[in-house]
């Protein structure tokens, strides 16, 4: 926060209304708020035609706070509290054409509320020391009527210490430790199901309706050198060492990074680094999982140039590829249990394979003459190697091409109009290609097709937006005008299909969604 004066903004709009303030205290300290609230899900109704089908209505809002302490010689004191609310859930339409959708509806609420306390130290140009203790609750909720429901809450709590220290104008080292303790309970409800395949392990052929609670600690220690032999250039090896409490085990990750400024003008980088994470906990429980599993793990590569031909320009190239091994698989394998000689099932394994590998590209235009903008475009595949066949298959959240286009241009008489367009490759899904009539249940269970063998069509959207600006004394009035997807592109977030998967409709995005809004600040 500022401490000069109070300073404070507000915007309202359409789709939802923010605000922020700054105040000083006193001299040293000061304290800031700002909050968002949405409320596009109560206005979506009014400017969606009815026949328009089965649409997304997302509600938000989040907050931040500071309080900032700077009366201390080389110290700063900073409480940050801060949380969010998501809410996505259908908003059912007439039904697309003929097809005849049966469900009352799929709601998925995620939040989360969390305060920090951060100690900054920096006695002179030789150390910097920073401490962080933070305490946080969670909690996640998805669900499809009355039938499927997974719910989950969440109490965190961190400490990180990070302490740089310069011994020699040629190197500087870094010490620190990141330590998380997490607390959980957990609720699954799903529906009963019979195996697609004689012998395939069932733990549930009933249904589950299943709580458990745990409680784990993840302590992880790191070191790095940053290390410039000659001008411009930096090398920084690392080490890592994470435990998992979930499974008891420890794991070391070594990393090394690069950046040669050759000039003004160009640069080179690359890096190479292991990295591991945790199964999640459901898959190590006793009951519902294996215990004995080990934690997923890659390796990533990436190389790269930046180019800055002008102060204002800058254009930048990174080529990756990531290697995933160790990752969590489904599996039929079985011990007997020498007691009752009955099977006793893994479920899962780290026989799971993954790779990831292509090219970012961006070229930014900073703030001159008055334009700006930029363009980002990424190629990209990720796959799984299909532990049955030995082929490489597309994965679930695999987006071929990502582009993004932002531009701005500042017109005269306080002016400013601005644009946005992205195109995303739709993710892959695999389709139901009809039902099977179960007599017991009075329901049709689905019959899949390849995995991943068709995708959603591709995201396109292009947004436009003009502002116009009112400059006063100590104050500026804002109004602007908003247009999202000004097209109407239909964007597939899904498919859907009615009770005996016999005919599908997309589950259509945002409609053109015009906004007009007003903001002031001082």
């Amino acid at each position: 926060p500022r401490r000069e004066g109070v300073h404070g903004f507000a915007e309202v709009d359409l789709l939802d209304s923010t605000a922020l303030i700054e105040v000083p205290i006193t001299k040293d300290l000061t304290f800031a708020l700002a909050g968002r609230r949405s409320y596009i899900d109560l206005v979506l109704p009014l400017v969606v035609p009815e026949d328009a089908g089965v649409s997304v209505a997302p509600y938000y809002y989040d907050y931040q706070s500071w309080l900032t302490y700077r009366g201390f010689k080389n110290h700063k004191l900073e409480l940050f509290v801060y949380g969010s609310r998501d809410e996505l859930k259908l908003t059912l339409g007439e039904p697309v054409g003929d097809t005849d959708v049966q469900f009352t509806g799929i709601n998925q609420t995620i939040q989360f509320h969390r305060g920090q306390l951060r100690w900054e130290w920096k006695p002179d140009r030789l150390i910097e020391n920073t401490l962080m203790v933070g305490f946080g609750v969670g909690d996640s909720d998805f669900n499809v009527g009355e039938q499927l429901k997974v719910d989950g809450d969440l109490w965190t709590a961190t400490i990180r210490e990070d302490l740089w220290i310069k011994p020699s104008r040629l190197i500087k080292l870094r010490l620190g430790t990141d330590i998380q303790v997490l607390s959980s309970k957990f609720g699954i409800k799903l529906p009963g199901f019979d195996s697609a395949e004689a012998g395939d392990p069932n733990p549930a052929p009933e249904g589950v309706d299943l709580n458990f609670n745990y409680a784990v600690v993840y302590p992880a220690f790191y070191t790095e050198a940053e290390i410039s032999p000659i001008k411009g250039l930096k090398i920084i090896p690392g080490l890592r060492m994470d435990h998992y409490g979930t499974i008891s085990k420890a794991f070391l990750s070594p990393r090394l990074a690069s950046r040669w400024a050759i000039s003004k003008q160009w640069a080179v980088k690359g890096g190479v680094g292991l990295f591991n994470q945790p199964p999640n906990p459901g898959q190590t429980l006793n009951s519902f999982g294996n215990p004995n599993l080990l934690a997923e793990k890659a390796w990533h590569y990436a190389a790269g140039a930046e180019w800055r031909p002008k102060e204002f320009l800058e254009f930048d190239v990174t080529m990756f590829y990531r290697d995933m091994f160790d990752l969590v698989a489904n599996t039929n394998a079985y011990t007997l249990d020498p007691d009752t000689n009955e099977p006793v099932y893994q479920l899962y394994n780290n026989a799971g394979q993954g790779r990831a590998y292509g090219a970012e590209v961006l070229l930014r235009h900073y703030p001159n003459n008055r334009f700006f903008g930029w363009l980002a475009y990424t190629l990209s595949r990720s796959e799984r190697k299909n532990l049955e066949t030995g082929e490489w298959e597309t994965f679930s959240f695999d987006q071929t091409h990502i582009l993004t286009l932002v531009a701005g241009y500042n017109l005269p008489w306080n002016f400013d109009l601005s644009a946005k367009v992205q195109y995303v490759t739709g993710n892959p899904y695999t389709p139901t290609v009809g039902g099977v009539y179960s007599v017991e249940d009075d329901t049709y269970n689905p019959i899949l097709g390849a995995t991943n063998s068709r995708r959603n069509a591709p995201f396109r959207q292009l947004n436009l937006r003009l502002d116009k600006r009112f400059v006063f004394d100590n104050w500026m009035l804002g109004l602007f005008l908003d247009v999202q997807n000004v097209t109407n592109a239909n964007n597939a977030e899904g498919v859907l299909y009615n009770y005996d998967y016999t005919k599908s409709a997309p589950l259509r995005g945002l409609p053109i969604l015009p906004v007009i809004g007003v903001n002031a600040r001082f």
